[in-house]
């Protein structure tokens, strides 16, 4: 019985170095819309981790991902308006630490709490706590396209919603990469 083998046209790791470069423009020339790239390269690493299909994929990081960018959001628009209304958090020097560390914590407890509730959220945990991460970074490093005369309220709506899409990006790119290299069939007689 012939065995069925998948087989590349485009060897993996020049399709790799295709990708990276190809998209790399969307990091350098957007200006305030610039996309943070390594937000989708990191998502990109994930599609592989969990199987480097979309069939096996997207779940993890269309549902899981978001939800954890979108706790975390909760959790630091908690901890601003906190530091903004109760000025015993705003912490040293007005830097809303105490603030954050009620809000934000309570928002990783929540976040980690509510695994127990969801297959999806548990399996995916990688993609779950690197929606928080990326998240944080999105919002601390300002590679979101900031609205200047926005509460940070607002500004952190922005970046969690900027740090979804760049995930959802990093979705495409593992589909991208794995296109290009054109598999097809052969069997092995």
């Amino acid at each position: 019985m012939a065995e069925v083998k998948t087989k590349e046209t485009i060897p993996f790791w020049l399709a790799v170095g295709i990708t990276a470069i190809v998209f790399l423009p969307l990091t350098i020339f957007l200006g305030k819309y610039n996309i943070p790239l390594w937000v989708s390269f990191i998502v990109w690493a994930e599609f592989f981790n969990f199987g480097a299909t979309v069939k096996k994929a997207w779940k993890f990081i269309l549902i899981a991902f978001p939800a954890g960018a979108a706790i975390c959001a909760a959790g630091f628009i908690a901890s601003f308006s906190l530091s903004a209304s109760i000025p015993a958090l705003a912490g040293p020097g007005g830097s809303g630490m105490w603030g954050m560390w009620v809000g934000f914590g309570i928002a990783v407890c929540v976040l980690v709490y509510i695994m127990k509730f969801s297959k999806i959220l548990s399996e995916g945990s990688l993609s779950y706590f690197n929606g928080m991460t990326m998240m944080i970074a999105v919002l601390f490093t300002n590679s979101y396209p900031k609205g200047d005369n926005l509460s940070i309220q607002v500004n952190v709506i922005i970046a969690c919603l900027w740090t979804i899409l760049s995930g959802c990006f990093g979705l495409f790119l593992g589909w991208f990469n794995m296109a290009i290299t054109f598999p097809k069939e052969v069997h092995d007689q």
